[in-house]
């Protein structure tokens, strides 16, 4: 729901391939672009069993991921907006606070993105 009127990272390749020719009309370009964000921001997307599965083991990999000794916090995340742009945002699986280890540095802060393969034996894709 939040994700409307922004334009966030998984909007971002769908977008690029429309725009990545010198030989498209720039009407048509806009109006594919703006057909492509108003799916996005209005359409059901059903999950697939594959999405499934990964959701279903991203806390395990996040409890996992927690419990490394580079990282000292882990905070789960819903939608970031930009300060300096409204309309763009993400909305990572958490964010951490990574120490490693190089000298005088400060903790990173780094945005955590968990991905599970999934084998097509084990599901009905």
């Amino acid at each position: 729901m939040l994700r409307a009127f922004h334009a966030t990272a998984t909007m971002a390749g769908s977008l690029l391939a429309t725009v990545d020719g010198a030989n498209t009309n720039t009407a048509e370009s806009d109006s594919v672009l703006l057909a492509k964000f108003v799916n996005n921001w209005f359409s059901r997307t059903r999950s697939t069993e594959p999405m499934v599965i990964g959701s279903k083991n991203e806390q395990a990999v996040l409890k996992s991921l927690n419990e490394m000794p580079y990282i000292d916090q882990l905070f789960n995340v819903g939608l970031l907006e930009s300060k300096m742009a409204s309309w763009l945002a993400a909305s990572p699986d958490a964010i951490a606070l990574a120490n490693f280890d190089i000298e005088g540095t400060p903790p990173n802060a780094c945005v955590v993105e968990v991905k599970t393969r999934v084998p097509r034996t084990n599901c009905q894709c």
